[in-house]
């Protein structure tokens, strides 16, 4: 298979600009690098913070189960780091429960 893609949509609401590009270095370095991931985040202002997998292709039982596991890692990865820095995030704690 080749490389799982995941993009992170990271809701940021009226967080400054210099406390936005604090949070996108950390989840960057949070997720680190790895062989078989390519991550992209991207802020977003609107919206729910989600993480999409966007490999559009079929692929094996082994490789589907992967892929899952790999896409629920880094939710959970990005709702800790959200958690971390509540205070600058506006949006409902359920949804991210």
């Amino acid at each position: 298979m080749d490389k799982i893609i995941l993009v992170h949509y990271i809701n940021v609401g009226n967080v400054t600009p210099a406390k936005v590009a604090d949070i996108m270095g950390e989840l960057s370095k949070s997720l680190g690098s790895c062989d078989d991931i390519l991550n992209y985040i991207y802020p977003i202002k609107e919206g729910e913070t989600r993480v999409d997998c966007i490999n559009p292709k079929l692929v094996t039982v082994e490789e589907y189960k992967h892929a899952n596991e790999v896409l629920s890692f880094n939710e959970k990865l990005v709702k800790t780091i959200i958690k971390k820095n509540i205070k600058y995030f506006e949006f409902d704690m359920q949804k991210i429960k």
